[in-house]
């Protein structure tokens, strides 16, 4: 009896998760000076949850482990796909290698706008074609490319990021 539970509970899982990753589209809606990111069921004809994890976000990418989204605050946020909850955020002009240059350049400039693809190790996102960076899958910073070289993170920020 137990056994049979299981491979029913198992079978509703396999063939709801389905259905959800079916029905279930996440869009970028502009509203005037900000974007929400919407979860919508398709099959319900239902918005499930509607969020603002930055002011302008420039995409939504469903992803294996969350909802990506690249901000024009430098941000990279995560969400959990069922509840639109914040999973991580890693602002990405704090990662900015040389100190002088963290401190000089307005906060804001590096707007992060395209997402190139999910890889085994992270995401591979950029602020238009001039910085290039790889986002572990836990938020962590793991490289960065601009026109000069790409590096990876130094040590002490990829273990600061696992915090």
């Amino acid at each position: 009896m137990i056994k049979l539970k299981s491979i029913v509970l198992v079978s509703l899982f396999l063939v709801s998760s389905q259905i959800f990753a079916a029905d279930i589209v996440f869009v970028k809606r502009d509203k005037g000076k900000t974007h929400t990111i919407m979860a919508l069921d398709l099959s319900k004809r239902a918005v499930l949850w509607e969020v603002t994890p930055c002011l302008i976000g420039n995409f939504s990418e469903k992803t294996s482990v969350g909802i990506l989204v690249g901000c024009d605050d430098s941000n990279v946020v995560l969400l959990e796909p069922e509840t639109g909850k914040v999973v991580w955020r890693r602002d990405l002009a704090m990662q900015e290698p040389d100190e002088r240059r963290r401190e000089r350049r307005p906060y804001r400039e590096i707007k992060i706008n395209r997402y190139h693809a999910e890889r085994p190790d992270g995401f591979f996102v950029s602020s238009s074609d001039e910085v290039y960076v790889l986002i572990g899958r836990k938020g962590e910073y793991l490289m960065r490319c601009d026109q000069q070289a790409c590096t990876d993170a130094p040590k002490a920020d990829r273990e600061e990021s696992k915090k």
